[in-house]
């Protein structure tokens, strides 16, 4: 589940600005170090270095196999869950960097179509995650990325 969702995510969620499904909006999601981990803040905007010094673009990795800007989401989908369709379950498939070296101690995830590229969640990896030559995999929970629950 994700750390924090950012306020803008659930501004664009009720202007009807947010397509999830695939061939929808282009998300990504991207790597960023642990200084950002210490700062995120579900107030910040934008994935832009002119948003605020303190963007997780300005916190992104580098690193062998990894891309700059992260890397776009597939298999995106949304559907109601629990019998009474009280949830809103929102998905995609597992992403992996393969052959990668990169060290990282979260991901953001963004709406790249967007010109300004909103910021949708941060999810904390609770300290440094690496790989070395091998495959850097974030895998979603089985109940899918985001459950969001009107009781």
């Amino acid at each position: 589940m994700a750390s924090l969702i950012y306020d803008i995510f659930f501004y664009n969620l009720g202007s009807a600005n947010v397509n999830w499904t695939s061939g929808g909006d282009t998300y990504k999601v991207a790597l960023v170090s642990s200084s950002y981990v210490s700062i995120a803040n579900k107030k910040h905007k934008y994935w832009s270095a002119s948003d605020t010094v303190s963007s997780p673009f300005n916190f992104e990795v580098t690193g062998t196999a990894y891309v700059t800007g992260g890397q776009i989401m597939t298999s995106m989908a949304d559907s109601m869950g629990r019998s009474n369709g009280d949830t809103i379950i929102l998905d995609s498939a597992d992403v992996t960097w393969s052959s990668s070296t990169v060290t990282a101690a979260g991901a953001v995830i963004y709406d790249a179509r967007l010109a300004n590229k909103s910021l949708v969640a941060f999810f904390d990896f609770s300290g440094n995650q690496s790989s070395t030559g091998g495959d850097f995999t974030l895998q979603w929970s089985p109940t899918g990325i985001f459950n969001f629950y009107q009781g």
